[in-house]
């Protein structure tokens, strides 16, 4: 392979022109990147077999550095001979996963974080570890895909298939590496955890694409979060080594000013009802665990207002039985759950990944409880603007004709919802 110096004066990165019989130059996020279009086949790829050349049966990626007062610096190579088969990219690249690379890096890359920092890891370290992994490229294109179908209703249909065919193949690819974690593929199995969780949660805004409910989206999402942790805790140290130490520095927020009243009185009163329920002591445990850590996560927002993915940890952390109870459809566990929900709603509701998701949440679980137990949802349906203020009876809920909103499905919570002016209203801004 040559390359060709080809700076440009006041360019805050050097441009190289790379030339070679297999390989093609993207440029993604203002910086180019070489891609060699080898189709790993043995002795010698196909493509250099057809037009006589000699093949390096290996994928190299050229990420070119920013030049230093001395001149440039010479291109860094990740060389992925070495790797397994299913660790390399696609070898041929299509049109539409070209389209899909440069949507993220150009848009999508700034729409997860407020932090400076963070964003240019999104930008930069992301692709590069990208080129290189292919479970997290696919998490690239599948997040991508999704990001354009939400934000694109015209080509939802397209988009929304690319998304979930690319989330598919990388759920297939990081499953095994996850039993496998080395300082090798740390980093992008952790990336790759992230970016499947933004696209769990952001799923349910193309309900047409998916049967699953809001409910069954989020202990999904939890069962994927816990995996993430268990990366994190295993290989913490290599992670910090790979450059990714803003995405683990979240601030404490154990030293913060105490809950907000209302949600310190609507945390207690639930604790008081679950005490009435007379359950076992066992599984009173599970729920006051669950309900004390969910207080303490309320906070976290308010410190770290940069990582509005911490709203999600909760779900990382609550107690495996406590998730089984939510798939049960437990009663005293959805009305938990339905707290997260209102966490999800004050916190990180204008991320177009979370947009209305906690809102969505509190009103499919409304739907699958009996009428004698809603009343567990008072504060929910409230802080989500849904119920009046005060409101004892469900059947005052805003939108349900009669007072009878047992008679619903959640198609019409959707419905409602869609409606509802603070919703409606944020629902039609542009996304971060």
């Amino acid at each position: 392979m040559v390359a060709s110096d080809a700076r440009q004066e006041g360019s805050e990165y050097v441009f190289y022109e790379v030339q070679a019989a297999h390989s093609i130059v993207l440029t993604v996020g203002g910086l180019p990147f070489t891609l060699d279009q080898c189709d790993m086949q043995k002795p010698k790829c196909s493509n250099c077999q057809r037009r006589n050349e000699t093949c390096s049966s290996s994928l190299s990626v050229q990420l070119l550095q920013p030049a230093t007062s001395t001149g440039t610096q010479p291109p860094v190579s990740l060389d992925t001979a070495d790797l397994p088969p299913s660790e390399k990219i696609l070898p041929e690249p299509n049109p539409e996963d070209l389209e899909l690379l440069h949507h993220f890096t150009t848009e999508v890359y700034r729409t997860f974080t407020n932090s400076p920092t963070l964003i240019r890891l999104y930008q930069l370290v992301v692709p590069k570890e990208a080129f290189i992994h292919s479970h997290l490229m696919r998490c690239v294109l599948a997040i991508s895909a999704l990001h354009l179908a939400t934000q694109s209703p015209e080509n939802c249909r397209r988009y929304g298939s690319a998304a979930l065919r690319h989330n598919t193949a990388a759920l297939a690819l990081i499953q095994p590496l996850l039993s496998d974690v080395t300082p090798e593929n740390c980093s992008s199995i952790f990336i790759s955890g992230l970016l499947l969780g933004y696209f769990s949660a952001g799923l349910h805004q193309t309900p047409s694409l998916h049967n699953n409910s809001v409910l069954e989206g989020l202990i999904s999402l939890a069962q994927q979060a816990k995996g993430i942790y268990g990366v994190i805790f295993s290989s913490e140290e290599w992670i910090r080594s790979r450059d990714l130490v803003p995405f683990l520095d979240w601030d404490s927020w154990e030293d913060f000013p105490p809950l907000l009243p209302d949600v310190a009185e609507a945390c207690e009163a639930l604790s008081e009802s679950i005490t009435l329920l007379r359950y076992s002591e066992e599984r009173q445990s599970i729920y006051f665990a669950a309900l004390h850590l969910l207080r303490e996560y309320f906070q976290a927002p308010v410190a770290n207002p940069d990582h509005p993915i911490v709203s999600f940890r909760w779900l990382a952390f609550v107690d495996r039985k406590f998730l089984q109870l939510m798939e049960e459809r437990d009663t005293v566990a959805l009305a938990i759950a339905a707290y997260h929900g209102v966490l999800l709603h004050t916190a990180v509701a204008d991320w177009w990944w979370c947009r209305d998701l906690g809102a969505r949440l509190v009103s499919n679980i409304y739907d699958l409880l009996d009428e004698q137990s809603r009343h567990l949802l008072t504060w929910p349906m409230t802080k989500i603007g849904i119920m009046k203020a005060g409101s004892v009876d469900s059947g005052e809920k805003y939108g349900f004709p009669g007072g009878e909103p047992n008679t619903h499905t959640s198609k019409s919570c959707d419905t409602l919802i869609a409606r509802h002016p603070a919703i409606s209203e944020r629902s039609g801004e542009g996304s971060q």
